[in-house]
């Protein structure tokens, strides 16, 4: 567990109730002051770790919920649903997630000479699997963490970011959980090369779905890309790109950005009509319920 001290420290910087990206390069800090249910929540693969307050997070039908005891690695770019049941001003819900460098992880794992033969039998409910951390890990979390309000702390997290992070990454292949997160970066392994494909699909969701493409970029066959993506993410690559369109549009709709017929065609929908059915059916509400 971060100790008090420092997850007050936290809180006070943090912008509140909202998804903040901090000066250290892939540590966000997520703060709600209310309970909050989240669909087609999305993120890199990940270290995330509650500071205050629990939440639920589910993939299918496979759901776990987890505390500040508790950390766990985070699917690879698997939309997920949160759900926050309890939070208010007073006790706030505060989590943190720390997006794994892989090329870092990477070259650690070499460093240790973790060469253990590709583990394609992981499942995507593995990767939700909590863990207790142990007090060298959480030693090193606390001290990239006081990087974020330490003074000179732009100099600092230049300095000692990179080094505290080869720390935090050295405890977890380490651990119990390094053969997870070494599959995440072992090239070849079926979770490495869909993660090609989640990673270009955040990237140009908005545009026509060419399976075959995909199927290239991760050096498949149609049916094998198919057959691997549906098992890793639990979706269908179509599925998979309309929870990223529609996410998407959630956000642009609560931004006032645009009419609402113009975010259905800035998201990839060509029917404005077929992108409120389906916008309904997901979130439960109609886009127009949003503004």
């Amino acid at each position: 567990m971060i100790s008090a001290q420092i997850t007050q420290a936290l809180l006070a910087i943090c912008p509140k109730n909202s998804i903040w990206q901090t000066p250290i390069d892939g540590l966000f800090l997520h703060h709600l002051d209310s309970p909050q249910m989240m669909n087609g929540f999305r993120q890199q693969p990940s270290l995330c770790m509650m500071l205050m307050g629990e939440r639920q997070l589910c993939i299918g039908n496979e759901c776990c919920r987890f505390n500040q005891d508790n950390m766990s690695l985070c699917p690879v770019n698997t939309p997920v649903t949160m759900t926050v049941d309890h939070a208010t001003p007073n006790k706030p819900y505060f989590a943190l997630s720390l997006q794994f460098d892989l090329v870092m992880v990477a070259r650690i794992a070499s460093q240790l000479n973790l060469h253990n033969p590709i583990n394609n039998s992981i499942q995507p409910q593995d990767f939700l699997t909590l863990f207790n951390p142990n007090q060298e890990l959480i030693n090193a979390l606390e001290r990239l963490l006081t990087l974020l309000y330490a003074p000179n702390f732009e100099q600092k997290i230049t300095i000692l970011a990179p080094l505290y992070l080869q720390e935090i990454y050295y405890y977890l292949l380490t651990s119990p959980q390094g053969d997870k997160l070494c599959e995440l970066c072992r090239q070849g392994s079926h979770a490495e090369r869909i993660s090609k494909a989640t990673a270009w699909l955040n990237q140009h969701f908005s545009e026509p779905l060419d399976i075959a493409q995909l199927a290239s970029l991760c050096g498949m066959s149609i049916s094998g890309f198919y057959q691997h993506f549906r098992h890793i993410t639990q979706q269908s690559p179509l599925q998979y790109q309309k929870n990223l369109r529609l996410t998407e549009a959630q956000h642009q709709i609560q931004q006032h950005s645009a009419p609402i017929s113009q975010i259905a065609y800035n998201v990839g929908y060509e029917s404005p009509s077929q992108f409120s059915r389906e916008y309904k059916r997901y979130f439960g509400r109609a886009p127009s319920e949003e503004i």
